[in-house]
């Protein structure tokens, strides 16, 4: 399991510590996406009649 361990007393933040926490964040969301295939996400317009 990722885990992003912080100690009392602070520590130095480091590149590696940001991009696992961006990495943490997006693959939930890729994997969800992934499972519905092809689709558009965007550039779409909704219209009421």
């Amino acid at each position: 399991m990722n885990k992003l361990l912080i100690h009392e007393g602070g520590q130095p933040l480091h590149l590696d510590d940001l991009e696992f926490l961006q990495e943490v964040a997006t693959s939930p969301l890729q994997s969800l996406i992934s499972s519905w295939g092809n689709c558009i996400l965007g550039g779409c317009e909704i219209t009421y009649d």
